[in-house]
C-alpha cells in the first residue's frame, strides 16, 4: 500500500513538472513569434509606401491595353513600395519583348502623383 502510495506521488509530481514546463515552453514560442512580427512591422514601416488608387499606362501601345489593365489590377488600391511599383515595370517589360520589342525596364519611367501612378513608355521602336 505503501509503494502504491508512494508511485502515485511521484507520478504526481512527475506530471506537475511536466505541467509547468509546457506552459514555459508555451511563452518562450509565443515570444519568439511577438519579435518575428515586431522585425516584421519594423521592416514595413521603413519602406516608403504611396498609396495608388489607379495605374495609367502611357505611350507605346505594342501590349493590347487588355493585357496590361490585367498586370495593373493586383496593384490598384495599395499602398506600394518603390520596389513593388518597379516590379510592375519588370512585367510590362516581359510583356513588351513578348511581342517582339526590344526593350528593359529602363524603358519605362513612372511617377506617382495624386494617387495616380503613370507609366510612360519610353520605347520608340
Amino acid at each position: 500500500m505503501k509503494r502504491l502510495g508512494l508511485t502515485m506521488l511521484v507520478f504526481l509530481l512527475a506530471g506537475t513538472a511536466l505541467a509547468a514546463e509546457l506552459p514555459a515552453e508555451r511563452l518562450e514560442r509565443n515570444q519568439e513569434l511577438l519579435d518575428q512580427d515586431k522585425l516584421l512591422m519594423e521592416k514595413l514601416n521603413t519602406e516608403e509606401r504611396v498609396f495608388v488608387k489607379s495605374i495609367v499606362f502611357k505611350g507605346d501601345n505594342s501590349v493590347p491595353s487588355g493585357v496590361l489593365f490585367g498586370l495593373f489590377t493586383p496593384y490598384e488600391g495599395h499602398w506600394l513600395t518603390d520596389k513593388e511599383m518597379r516590379q510592375i515595370i519588370r512585367l510590362i517589360t516581359e510583356e513588351y519583348r513578348k511581342a517582339g520589342k526590344t526593350v528593359d525596364s529602363d524603358s519605362f519611367v513612372f511617377r506617382v502623383e495624386g494617387g495616380i501612378l503613370e507609366i510612360t513608355a519610353s520605347t520608340g521602336q
